[in-house]
């Protein structure tokens, strides 16, 4: 697995905006086709998300949460609008459970998904096309990894590297005399 990066992010949006220009090309702008879409581009990101996490439990229940969620919407047939919020919202999700750590963090990328859906009504107002919208809304969702992160592993301030290490020196030689 890699990391998610600002270079890959940019493919990933340019992919999605060509796949999704092409796609409401064929199947027109009806809202079935709209759904459809919007379902397909929003896993395809999930399942890219859950790729390039670190995270090495919970991907499967993460990726069925998605699928249920987007089927609820679907058979519900909520209005398009409220769809592509459910979607986005399960982004932020994935992303804030995968990626952030810390809500300071999870936030700043609530912000930028925020920023990423609002270019992307501007853009479908302005052109009206679905192709630069989904290329503005995955073009900003891109910057996510620039989003500053808390260090994971802390040492308490009293705790100097030569305790640390001495501790983990003899846990070390405990499990050697174990065996």
């Amino acid at each position: 697995m890699s990391r998610a990066t600002f270079t890959a992010g940019v493919g990933l949006a340019l992919l999605f905006a060509v796949a999704g220009a092409v796609a409401f090309a064929v199947l027109g702008l009806s809202p079935a086709a709209q759904r459809l879409v919007v379902a397909l581009l929003a896993g395809s990101y999930v399942l890219y998300l859950l790729w390039t996490s670190d995270a090495k439990v919970g991907r499967v229940v993460a990726g069925v949460l998605f699928c249920s969620g987007s089927a609820l919407a679907w058979l519900a047939e909520v209005p398009i609008g409220l769809f592509v919020f459910v979607h986005i919202g399960a982004i932020w999700l994935v992303r804030s459970c995968y990626f952030a750590t810390s809500v300071p963090s999870a936030l700043l990328d609530l912000g930028l998904i925020v920023l990423g859906a609002a270019g992307a009504a501007w853009a479908i107002e302005r052109t009206q096309s679905p192709g630069l919208a989904i290329w503005t809304f995955f073009l900003v969702q891109s910057v996510f990894v620039c989003i500053p992160t808390a260090t994971r592993y802390r040492h308490s301030a009293d705790e100097d590297a030569f305790q640390s290490a001495r501790r983990t020196a003899i846990a070390t030689v405990r499990k050697m005399g174990a065996v």
